[in-house]
């Protein structure tokens, strides 16, 4: 199913992406902070598991939105299958591509829901 937002780079490139999703992140969570209208809005991504039966490398996160009334908490969870430890070991620009995918989805799905909010609004 998501297969058709994945995008193929080469191990060259690694910098260059890392830095993207970084400024992807943050811009993401600037535009957040900019509609959240009174909402306390954030995310945040868990220490990834190893799962070592499975070769999964297992990134858990949260996107919340709270009022004083009521809290929607969004669990997202992202498994990479094959992941062969020994590079877990050496590429921690690998753990950290990972977890910026995930944080820089999760600032995106924030940003998606707060957008429609305010369309529903007007």
């Amino acid at each position: 199913m998501l297969r058709s937002f994945t995008r193929v780079f080469t191990f060259s490139k690694l910098d260059e992406v890392l830095e993207n999703l970084r400024k992807s992140a943050e811009k993401y969570k600037e535009e957040v902070k900019s509609l959240r209208n009174g909402l306390n809005v954030n995310s945040w991504v868990y220490t990834p598991i190893w799962n070592e039966c499975q070769k999964a490398l297992i990134f858990q996160g949260y996107a919340l939105v709270s009022t004083q009334e009521r809290t929607v908490r969004l669990l997202a969870q992202v498994n990479y299958y094959d992941v062969h430890h020994d590079l877990l070991k050496e590429g921690k620009k690998i753990k950290e591509l990972l977890e910026l995918n995930l944080e820089a989805s999760l600032w995106e799905a924030l940003l998606k829901f707060l957008e429609s909010q305010a369309t529903q609004e007007a």
